[in-house]
Formats: C-alpha cells, structure tokens, sequence
C-alpha cells in the first residue's frame, strides 16, 4: 500500500487556487512568511543561493526544496544534507536517496540535529499554511518577562497575549512555571478551546520546544525563551478593555481555510454486501475552500448534498477522511470549532412568541464568551441586525415577520457567534425568485467582507452566478456513492460542460454521472 505521505496527484484531484505560505523560525527569531510561488523554491543555509535563505549553522548548504505539483504543495528532503528533516516530528531523512512529501495546511517541518526533546538550539521551525497573513502581523515576547503566569484572551495588560477578538474568552489560557521553573500551557476552560500541537489542549500540558498553541486563528510558538504570535495589523499592543461599549474592540477573524481531504460516507443496509452501503465517496478528492468564498453544493437527488455538508460541519463524520480547518483536523478537535461554525438547516430556527432583537439577546448570552458587557452584546447584536438588514424589524415579533425576514432571522441566529465558517441548507426554499437573489447577495457580501467560508446547499439556480465557487456532485450508479463532477467558479463550469447554462450541465451529469466524475478526476483547469 503506498505511504499517503508519499502519494502523488495522479489520481487525486486538487484545487487549484489554493496558495501555501511557510511560516519560518530560525536563529533570528524574526518570523518570516514566505509564499510558494515558483514550481520549485530551494532551501538552504544562508549564503549559498538559495530561494528561501536560513539563518543556522545546522542547515545544510543546500538543504531540500519545496516544489508544486499542479496545486499539491511538496518538501523534497536531499539525502546529501547532514542533519534531516522532522515532518510533524517524524524524521524523514533518508541516507541514500532524497525523499519528497506530500504537505498539507498545518503541517510543522524541524530541521533539528537528533533528539526533538533535546532540540538543537540552532533548530529550523516551518509551519505549512494557507492562511492569509498579509492582514497580520507577528510580535515576540520574552518567556523571561512572565511574572507567575501569562494571560491567553481578550484580557488586558503587561502580563498577557491580547487577541481582540469576539470568540476568544477573557482568560482564554495560560503560561506557567512549575516547581522546577519548566513551562506549562492550560486551556482555562475557553468556549472555544484550546490546540497544542493540533490537539485540544484538555487542561495543562509540558510545553516543550517549538510546541505551537493556537487559539482561534491566532498561533503561539514557543522557541529559544521567546512566544511569537500572530494578531491582526494595527491590533493595540494589549487588548482593549473588555468592558468598554465600543464595537471596534473587536477584530474579525482573519478566516479559516477548509480542506476536504477524501472524504467516504458509508451507512448500514442488510441487502448490501457487506452490510454498508455507500452514500458519499469523494475518496480521490482533495477540495480547499479559502477564507471570504461562497460556495454552493448542487446536485440532482441522490447526489449526496447534505450528507457533503454533514459531512464537513462534522454533524455525520465521514468513515473515511477528514476535514482540517487552518491544518488542524475538525473531527479530532469538534469541541475546539464547535462555536466556530454557524448552521441554518432547512426548518427555521426561531422562537416565535419573541421579538427579534429579545432573541437574538437570549442567543448572544448562550454563545458568546463569558464577561462580555451589555454594551459589548448590544454592538454584536446591531452589526448581526445590520449584516441581515433586519434594523426596522429589530423590536417585531418573529411570528409577525414575513418568510424572507424570518429566514434572515434564523441566519441571524448563527451569526451572533460571529463564526468563521457558515453552513446553510436550502435557504432559500419557498423564496420567490427576487427574494432569493437578495438573500444570496447579501451572504455574497457577508462572506466577501468578513473573511467568512460560507457554503449553501441549494437545488435553485436562478443565483448561482452569485456563488464563487461551485461544488457539482453527481447521482450514486450502482451504489457507488454520489461523487464529485466539478469543483471550481461558475464560468469554469460552463467551459468545462461546454454549455451556456447550468440547467445544460445538470442533465449532462444526470445522463452520464459516471463519465463526468471520472473526467474530473484528471481535470486541470486553464487560468
């Protein structure tokens, strides 16, 4: 069987937009954000004309080399270099040849001269990301300022890392020595959890050398005495008081980035061999939604619309596959994204005997973090109002309200979390062609402005010009499971169906689910 870290795009498919960047710590302890741009990009020790220049002594003169692969990201190891690579901690040097890797969004690379738990002080570290952070900035703070511990959150002062942001708690976690002066991380039992290493921090672990925390969006690495983190440009160098009624105290988050890695849902059925019966399988495909998209999931019956969205918010974990979220996996760390991700199912989600703005109060007490000021919540709720263009109605009771605006309340709902991914099923079901245009444009803008991920399940198409990118699943044959037709913008559908309109690519994908599936499996899209 082949090793997966190993396995090429042959028969994968990839998205072909998605951009990776490599966040470096080396001896200057200057984080550096570099973005992949060229077919192949050398790294080596400084000095010796390299594409991406290391400052350490243990880096060899020509170290290895990151190379694209049509949208796959890969780490070439050369085996002439001295000391290795350290892929997510596993040593992938090889003596006798060189070996390349497979990355992914997430993944950690240490250049390191043995022992991890030992690490060389002139260590490499380099973090895979496809994040956006040219609207963020990094900032250093000596391990040796730390006076008993050090504050994780939205609170202020001289002794914390402030991350203005609404989903991060007040005391979020902390940093602390222990009896022989070692250093501890504790998750101080956030709403949105804690990650160490990509695992959810459950109360307090050893931090070690070049660990990584990340709270929400925000990373935490630890190296050589010193946390550096990202928190968005401009950001005060302490939070803003968290009791202080001005709505700019806060600072979107700058996005997440879901991956869709070969996903298979199977269910029990006695008169299927075997006793399962697939239902889903995208299991030779690799689909990345970026930060501010939105997405429509289309298909005819049977494709598998809402078992992919299922499958992607982790209400039905996939059997095979999974789901990442900035590189860290969803179905591993649920509890840690729970708060993260919006979902508006079909029936509306709405208490009808209050009025809009008593609702969406009662919903902000629920999910937003604890210590919030009333003013605080009382902004929340009047951008949330403004996002759905329900201001005039905020004091109408719900059962008074038209089904358009009912709707929008229902999204309202999700929004006062203010979560980085959006997940809707058939919004706009029983909505007249012109409400559903305007219901669409405005989520179109909600995820454009915020940075939002927003995915639609839809089986309307007067608006799907509107959406950034199509996901076009194709009916189970055989029991074979719906499988992926297309993925990609709507003028890249049209090409590839060679069709004017989308009613044309439907029955294509109707008449022959299988040939279009199989097709896409080697489609490479011309930009």
């Amino acid at each position: 069987m082949d090793n997966p870290l190993t396995m090429t795009s042959k028969n994968i498919t990839f998205d072909p937009d998605i951009k990776y960047s490599v966040v470096i710590i080396d001896t200057t302890l200057t984080p550096k954000v570099f973005t992949i741009t060229r077919s192949n990009t050398t790294i080596g020790r400084v000095g010796f004309g390299n594409d991406l220049e290391l400052h350490s002594d243990i880096v060899s003169k020509h170290h290895g080399v990151f190379s694209l692969n049509g949208s796959q990201l890969q780490y070439t190891d050369f085996h002439r270099n001295t000391n290795g690579t350290y892929l997510n901690g596993v040593i992938i040097h090889n003596v006798e040849k060189d070996q390349t890797y497979l990355l992914n969004d997430g993944d950690i690379l240490r250049i390191d001269s043995g022992d991890l738990k030992a690490p060389h002080k002139q260590g490499v570290l380099m973090i895979v990301s496809t994040a956006d952070y040219a609207k963020e900035e990094w900032r250093a703070l000596p391990v040796s300022s730390i006076s008993g511990e050090l504050i994780i959150g939205r609170q202020q002062g001289t002794n914390c890392i402030s991350i203005p942001r609404i989903n991060v708690s007040r005391k979020h976690a902390r940093i602390f020595r222990g009896r022989s002066n070692e250093l501890y991380v504790e998750d101080l039992r956030s709403l949105n959890h804690t990650l160490l290493n990509g695992r959810t921090l459950a109360g307090s672990a050893l931090l070690e050398e070049r660990d990584v925390i990340s709270v929400c969006s925000t990373r935490i690495i630890y190296t050589s005495g010193i946390l550096l983190y990202n928190v968005p440009k401009g950001s005060a160098s302490v939070a803003i008081d968290p009791y202080s009624a001005i709505s700019s105290s806060f600072i979107p988050q700058q996005g997440n980035v879901i991956r869709l890695s070969r996903l298979k849902r199977t269910v029990k059925d006695a008169s299927s061999p075997g006793g399962t019966k697939t239902i889903l399988d995208l299991s030779q495909n690799e689909i990345t939604i970026r930060p501010g998209e939105l997405v429509a999931i289309i298909g005819g019956s049977g494709a598998g619309k809402t078992t992919l969205m299922n499958c992607m918010n982790a209400f039905e974990p996939a059997d095979f596959g999974d789901v990442f979220i900035n590189g860290n996996s969803l179905y591993k760390n649920r509890d840690a994204f729970r708060l993260q991700i919006g979902y508006v199912p079909q029936q509306d989600i709405v208490h009808d005997e209050l009025t809009v703005r008593e609702m969406l109060t009662y919903i902000a007490r629920l999910r937003l973090p604890r210590g919030l000021s009333k003013q605080e919540i009382d902004a929340q709720i009047n951008a949330t109002l403004k996002a759905v263009e329900l201001e005039k109605h905020e004091n109408t009771m719900i059962r008074q309200l038209s089904g358009g605006q009912k709707k929008r309340s229902s999204i309202a709902v999700e929004m006062i979390a203010d979560p980085t991914i959006f997940f809707l099923d058939e919004p706009t079901s029983g909505l007249d062609p012109e409400m559903e245009q305007s219901l669409i444009a405005q989520l179109r803008d909600y995820a454009h402005n915020g940075a939002k991920t927003v995915v639609v399940v839809t089986h309307t198409l007067q608006s799907i010009k509107l959406y950034d990118k199509i996901i076009f699943l194709a009916p189970s044959v055989n029991g074979s499971g719906g499988r992926l037709a297309f993925f990609g913008s709507y003028s890249e559908a049209m090409k590839y169906f060679g069709v004017d309109d989308i009613v044309e690519a439907y029955k294509k994908v109707t008449r022959e689910p299988q040939k279009y599936a199989d097709r896409f499996l080697s489609y490479i899209p011309r930009r």
